[in-house]
């Protein structure tokens, strides 16, 4: 038998029972154990289904029926004398209901996960909401007027990237060459003023300073 999409509800019944008691639902100590284990609460498999396994010899007889194994505690497992809900010590009949119709025999026959989906054990007693094909292409394909909002509501920060070491420095080399900004009317009219009172102190500086130079000479010329 190939396998498929039932193997894996197959492993979903017995992963919520463990998760639910704690311990695995079928422990067996080899196959031919654990067969018997899984017989012990399913039951024998239809003889239609036994005879599609190509290694039914290991575990069936002729007639088909189990070869009965004892375990290594002397423990010999009678098919079909417990049932699911002794094994999962569980009194809801939502969960034991779902866990039994994730573990049957035939794969054809097990539940599938559409199903599955709508058991009340998932919903909740809540009837699942079905989706239409409108709402299926609303979901899958967003509104161009929904594109476009989130693209204006865009932070302008987020369009701009974290600077580089490569842009740090083309950036502080750019600053360096740049052109001195041109001064504002108040701080020219401040630098012109300063200008224009140094020119007018500068001659009085000057002729101080030729004044000086005269005494000095003359002040000379008289010690000579």
């Amino acid at each position: 038998m190939n396998y498929h999409m039932a193997i894996d509800m197959w492993s979903l019944g017995c992963i919520l029972a463990e998760l639910y008691t704690g311990f695995p639902i079928f422990p067996g100590e080899n196959e031919q154990e654990q067969l018997s284990c899984i017989m012990e609460v399913l039951g024998v498999p239809d003889k239609d289904f036994i005879n599609k396994s190509s290694r039914k010899k290991l575990f069936f007889d002729p007639g088909g029926a189990p070869r009965l194994v004892v375990n290594s505690k002397g423990r010999r497992r009678r098919p079909g004398s417990k049932t699911l809900a002794q094994v999962l010590r569980c009194n809801d009949d939502d969960f034991v209901d779902f866990i039994s119709k994730c573990l049957v025999w035939d794969p054809e026959r097990r539940i599938k996960p559409a199903s599955a989906l709508r058991h009340p054990f998932v919903t909740g007693g809540r009837r699942p909401k079905v989706l239409t094909s409108t709402s299926k292409s609303t979901l899958s394909t967003p509104s161009l007027s929904g594109r476009r909002k989130d693209t204006t509501e865009t932070p302008k920060k987020s369009l701009i990237s974290a600077p580089t070491p490569l842009t740090a420095r083309s950036s502080r080399t750019t600053a360096s060459n740049a052109a001195p900004p041109t001064p504002s009317s108040s701080s020219h009219a401040s630098t012109l003023g300063t200008s224009r009172s140094y020119r007018a102190s500068q001659p009085q500086s000057l002729s101080s300073y030729h004044s000086s130079r005269t005494l000095n000479g003359y002040a000379t010329a008289t010690a000579k």
